[in-house]
């Protein structure tokens, strides 16, 4: 089976990813609502209205970039079969049920899933935000005869706009279904190359391709190991200058639009990771620095706290134990509750053994020619000035007979003033 993730607001969310923001977002470019979709294409003021706690917010396209690489490198870490339709839309393997499912609560996306890509979009698209659509073979014609053809619409490379949605409920082919029964020239005759482009993609239902083995996009990667397992903020960051340091020197003229930090056993192995989207991508090693031991500091907290809930997980059983083989096991129990929420004072102290870097979304500014040599001013922008400063003193002459005799009838001459 093949699982089809749509993301439709992935510039929200990249935005949100990015700012670390749990409120709503609206995106804005050109003065109009991109995302959330429910809202796209409305101005700003109107979009605001109706949604008042929402923050407007430009589309950043850098910030996609890496919110959508971050997400297909998250699938790539439970499944190798990924194709990837571009911003927003992927395809991969259902092999791990529940991190597909983790991935799809945390996104917000819709999923579907069914024996070919083309069967698995539609069904994607036939379900809301945050839920899983299955598809059956045996289900497949009854699904689409109920599946409505302006659906399509949200798939841009199809072009369906809504005049040609209308047209076809007018000729009875409300439903994917109806409209699939049509032949390549009926669609043709009546929409042109549209009604082709249409044909191909409902006749694709049936092509069971396998998907293809992902090549991850390149990241650097850097690994510094301790001597001695460290506990201490002033060991840890001295460890993580080194591992940037280090990932700085492959950096080179690239630019970095996503870092990650993980605390590893002596083995290699991720205890636990944390990555964040940059603003901007930067080459700047004291920006990205300061993010990176934010990060850290994180991690640390978070294997502080696993520590503080394993122990008293420990004692909550050592309690059960001896509630069954002692008598007033209940008043143990009790006090051993209270020992467990009281503060740990004999809590082992945390190590690390190495940490991990890892900067992602990599990309290359492209060179700009600059000229040596200054543009000359035109005309427009040495007489506006003057002509601001001294009203009378430039005057413009239009032609108006190049064949005449008298001079009045030849040209005029008025007062020339400079475009506001």
């Amino acid at each position: 089976m093949i699982a089809a993730i749509l993301i439709q607001d992935l510039p929200a969310l990249a935005l949100q990813m990015a700012l670390g923001m749990r409120n709503q977002v609206l995106v804005v470019s050109g003065g109009r609502v991109v995302a959330p979709h429910d809202v796209a294409g409305m101005p700003v003021e109107r979009a605001r209205a109706l949604r008042p706690h929402s923050c407007p917010l430009t589309r950043q396209p850098a910030l996609e970039r890496a919110a959508w690489e971050h997400i297909v490198e998250q699938v790539f870490g439970f499944t190798p079969l990924i194709a990837d339709a571009g911003a927003g839309r992927l395809y991969c393997a259902v092999d791990n049920m529940p991190a597909l499912q983790s991935l799809m609560h945390t996104t917000h996306a819709r999923v579907g899933i069914a024996s070919t890509r083309t069967m698995a979009t539609l069904a994607a698209l036939g379900a809301r935000a945050g839920a899983m659509n299955t598809v059956s073979d045996d289900e497949i014609n009854a699904y689409l005869d109920a599946l409505p053809i302006s659906t399509l619409r949200e798939l841009h490379e199809l072009e369906l706009d809504a005049a040609m949605a209308d047209r076809l409920a007018l000729f009875g082919l409300a439903t994917v279904g109806r409209v699939r029964r049509l032949t390549r020239a009926q669609l043709k005759a009546q929409f042109g190359e549209h009604g082709v482009m249409l044909h191909e993609f409902l006749q694709s239902i049936t092509d069971a391709s396998p998907l293809p083995l992902y090549v991850p996009q390149p990241v650097i990667e850097s690994t510094q190991y301790a001597w001695e397992p460290a506990g201490e903020p002033v060991n840890l960051d001295a460890l993580l200058q080194q591992a940037l340091t280090q990932a700085m020197l492959e950096l080179g003229a690239q630019r970095c639009g996503r870092a990650e930090v993980s605390i590893v056993d002596q083995a290699g192995n991720v205890i636990v990771s944390t990555s964040r989207i940059l603003r901007a991508p930067t080459a700047d090693m004291r920006h990205l620095l300061v993010q990176t031991t934010t990060m850290l500091r994180e991690l640390m907290d978070t294997l502080s706290s696993r520590s503080h809930v394993g122990k008293r997980a420990t004692l909550l059983q050592r309690s059960e134990h001896e509630r069954h083989a002692n008598m007033g096991g209940e008043y143990r129990e009790h006090e051993l509750h209270v020992q467990a929420d009281a503060p740990l004072q004999d809590a082992e102290p945390l190590t690390v053994h190495a940490i991990r870097l890892r900067l992602a979304t990599l990309t290359v500014i492209p060179p700009s020619q600059v000229s040596l040599f200054h543009r000359p001013p035109t005309l427009t922008e040495v007489t506006a000035p003057m002509a601001r400063r001294f009203p009378q003193a430039i005057k413009r002459v239009t032609v108006l007979d190049p064949h005449a005799y008298l001079p009045d009838r030849y040209a005029s001459i008025d007062v020339w003033k400079p475009a506001s």
